[in-house]
């Protein structure tokens, strides 16, 4: 990725993660899974919406390494 999309992939993550936590929800795997689905109807840009098919993927490829153990524990797996 360039340097403009690994920005855009951060920001998407942590965007993700913080709606999460303003609603008290468990920041797992899971849930940022669905939350990063609900922001796709809503990426009005190319860009946007490659970032947030990269985070998807990200989560993604962590659960499948079973870097996340059980999906809805914790994502401190994702670096």
């Amino acid at each position: 990725m360039y340097k403009e999309e690994v920005s855009l992939f951060h920001t998407v993550m942590g965007e993700a993660v913080m709606l999460l936590l303003n609603e008290n929800s468990p920041v797992t795997c899971d849930q940022l899974l669905l939350k990063l689905h609900a922001f796709l109807p809503f990426a009005n840009e190319a860009a946007r919406s490659n970032a947030i098919h990269a985070a998807v993927r990200s989560v993604q490829v962590a659960i499948l390494q079973d870097a996340c153990r059980i999906p809805s524990q914790d994502i401190s797996c994702l670096h």
